[in-house]
Parts: structure tokens; sequence; C-alpha cells
């Protein structure tokens, strides 16, 4: 075999071989060597199985499919029990095909809808889940986190469109705030506008443990570990990930797409007791409520909703001051319940599907 390749060499890069031949010979020599480097990558140090998230080349990254492990780790933060279905959904069980009579929820946003801090049973989507079922025991409902650490509402309406959407939802819950406003080298529209080919290419390259390694090598702060960190630029030369107008727009293709497939659309404004946290969401916000005055849309705002619960709520229901503890997702299912309920949307959707 190594004689048959080393003619082989030797034959193509001659001097009177055919320009296609050497091009040809150079083409598989490369494929042979990435395979090797490749097979050695997943032998000894596999950056696949070391990370709870991947790269994604059409909405920046994603958590990893199929996962299934304890203490997870997503930057600072050790998670719980973490698993993900075969799109990196935070939701076992659940094909993609809907069930026939099925009703579906589809729950979008970052780590609040994700849950961090607590294990796949005490997110708030799964307490819902299993409000919803027993209020309405007559139907099958079934609830899906799609939420991701760090995503921003560019992120989220890329990941709907081209994997939500197939889950045929009739009601979007999305909670999008926390990560818009914060600095990066660009905004998060200019990260995902390459070409569908450059963005083919670049999905079977994230397939690839040796191109991985090679690439937290050269690049380590591309690496995507549920934090913003990787898209963070020079202060001085920072823009928003989303600026208020791509915010904007893109609340309205919401609307429009969730108008236009008919389906219940009810937008999160996501609790947040941090003074100075508010104050730099203000414009994202002031835009939200513009939004959903204009299509009056559903919207609930979880800051108000949870304060009218208890006033000290941030040392009650919250691990830290983004993120809800065990207790708070808990009620904040029960406020999205008793909101769904109040306003009919269940009902409602059971006789458009019957």
């Amino acid at each position: 075999m190594y004689r048959k390749l080393e003619a082989f060499v030797s034959n193509s890069f001659s001097e009177d071989a055919p320009p296609l031949k050497k091009a040809v010979a150079v083409f598989l020599l490369v494929v042979i060597v990435f395979v090797i480097l490749e097979i050695a990558t997943r032998m000894l140090c596999n950056p696949i199985k070391e990370m709870p998230n991947m790269p994604n080349a059409y909405y920046i990254y994603q958590m990893k499919p199929n996962l299934s492990q304890s203490n997870v780790a997503l930057g600072s933060i050790s998670e719980g029990f973490v698993s993900t279905n075969q799109d990196g959904f935070r939701v076992t069980g659940i094909t993609v095909k809907k069930p026939q009579g099925a009703l579906r929820v589809l729950c979008m946003g970052d780590s609040v809808t994700f849950g961090l801090n607590v294990n796949d049973d005490q997110t708030y989507p799964c307490y819902l889940q299993k409000r919803l079922s027993s209020d309405y025991s007559g139907r099958e409902i079934q609830v899906i986190n799609t939420g991701c650490p760090g995503y921003t509402i560019i992120q989220g309406m890329e990941m709907l469109t081209r994997k939500g959407l197939c889950y045929e939802p009739d009601i979007i819950i999305a909670g999008f705030s926390h990560h818009e406003f914060q600095p990066a080298s660009k905004t998060d529209l200019q990260r995902i506008s390459s070409p569908e080919t450059v963005k083919w290419a670049r999905s079977l390259l994230y397939r690839s443990a040796f191109y991985l390694m090679l690439r937290r090598v050269i690049t380590p702060s591309s690496e995507y570990v549920g934090t913003p960190r990787d898209v963070e630029g020079a202060e001085d030369n920072a823009v928003m990930r989303v600026p208020v107008d791509d915010y904007r727009r893109t609340l309205q293709a919401f609307v429009d797409l969730a108008a236009g497939k008919k389906i219940t659309l009810i937008f999160l404004s996501l609790p947040n007791p941090d003074l100075y946290m508010r104050e730099q969401e203000d414009e994202h916000h002031a835009a939200l409520n513009d939004i959903v005055e204009k299509n009056r849309c559903h919207s609930i705002d979880l800051h108000m909703e949870l304060y009218l619960y208890k006033k000290d709520y941030q040392n009650t229901l919250m691990k830290d001051l983004i993120h809800l503890n065990r207790c708070g997702n808990k009620v904040v299912a029960d406020i999205i319940a008793d909101y769904m309920k109040e306003e009919r949307i269940i009902i409602c959707n059971a006789r458009e599907h019957n």
C-alpha cells in the first residue's frame, strides 16, 4: 500500500505529469492528512466532547446536540443536569413531528429560558408543561425549551426559521433583551450575514474536531461558552450586539412570521431587579412596548409581575441579578399559565386546531 502511494505521488508530481493530475494529487494528499489529523484529534483531545455548546454557521452558536451530563460548565457557571435533543434544545421525549391533536408551545430566549443554575426539570418551560397539562388535562400539550445562554433576538429568529418552525408550534413565547445592548466588534446581524454557500462550508468544518481544536488555538476568543465574550470588541470601537433598530425590525419580523403561520405570539420582558442594567435596556424595552402596542400583541412584563408577587423577589426568587432559581422558575411558569388562561389562549388554539 505504501509503495503504491509512493508511486502515485512520484508519477503525479513528475515534470511531465498533467496539471490536472497534479491538482488531484494535491487534493488527495490534503484530504489524507486532514483525515489522519482528525482521527488523532478525536482520540487524544477531542474538543467536541469537552464543549457543552458549539459554533453554528447560521446562528453563531448553539447548545451541543444530544448532550446528557451533570455539572455542565457554561462560562464560570456549573450547571446541574443538562440534556438536549438532536437540535440542541433542552427537551427530551418530544419528536420533531407533532403528534396529531397535540398543541405545542415553543419557549425561546437566552439563559433565563434555558434555565441557568437549575436542572432540566426545574426550568420555567418544564414547570409550564406540568401546569398546562394539569389545567387542560383533556389535551396533549408539549412545551419545548429552545433557550440558549447568551442568545439575542437575532440568533433566536435564525434558529426559529431554520429549526423551531419544524416543530410546528401553535404558541411561541419569546423573551430576549439581556444581551442585545452588550458591546461587540460586530453586530449579530453582521456576523450572520454570510452567503449561504459560506455558511454551508462552515457547517461542515464545525463538525471537525481538528478544525475546532485549531480554531481554539489560533483564536481562543472564538470559543462559545454561553456568553457573548467572543464577540466583545475594543471598547473604543464597540457596537451593540443588537442595535435598537435591528431589535425593532426583528421584533416586527417575529410578529409577521407568527401572523403568517397563525401562531399565537407572547413576548416576555425578562425579570431584572438590577436598576443599572434596566437603564441600559431601556431603549430596547421601549421598542418592544411600541411593537406590542402597534400590533396588539400578547406581552408579559415579568419584572413587574414578580415585583407584584414579592417586592424583594431578587432575594427569594433569583439565583443572581439575572437568573431565576428553582422557585423563581416555578413562579414564572405560573404567571405565564395564568395569563394564558385569562386570555383563553389554549382554548382559542384548541378551537382553531379542531
